[in-house]
């Protein structure tokens, strides 16, 4: 991730494995914004934002998650 920068807003993530917080905010590859959560058992990435940009998310839970691009070229 690039461009990690702090920010006024702050996530809380909650699971079955605690409560996550971050309030850092980069950009990946200049196509996706992401929360950075350091403590956390992941780094963030909004599927409905992805969603609303054109890109198709697949996953299993056996599997790895498949990120695809929209018709529309970077």
């Amino acid at each position: 991730m690039s461009n990690v920068q702090r920010v006024s807003t702050t996530l809380r993530g909650r699971c079955n494995g605690g409560v996550s917080y971050s309030d850092e905010k980069g950009d990946v590859l200049d196509l996706f914004n992401m929360w950075l959560v350091k403590m956390g058992i992941a780094n963030l990435l909004s599927l409905p934002s992805l969603e609303r940009e054109g890109f198709i998310v697949s996953y299993n839970t056996m599997t790895s998650w498949m990120v695809q691009f929209p018709k529309v070229r970077y």
